[in-house]
């Protein structure tokens, strides 16, 4: 979801995690986008969550 927004917003980079306590973000560059969405898409498929495949694929359509 971090990506869809990054996306629209046409940020350079979006926070995916973040370590409390510690004041620790962990952020993405966008040219890492489409690589995270695509070994995202290899899981979803494993697991058989064509729905959120769906939603991947519209995503990285976005980038290229």
């Amino acid at each position: 979801s971090n990506i869809a927004e990054g996306i629209d917003s046409k940020s350079e980079s979006v926070n995916i995690a973040e370590i409390k306590n510690h004041d620790v973000i962990i952020s993405v560059p966008k040219t890492e986008w489409k690589a995270g969405l695509e070994n995202a898409m290899e899981y979803y498929i494993k697991t058989e969550e064509y729905e959120e495949c769906s939603k991947i694929k519209k995503l990285i359509k976005k980038i290229d």
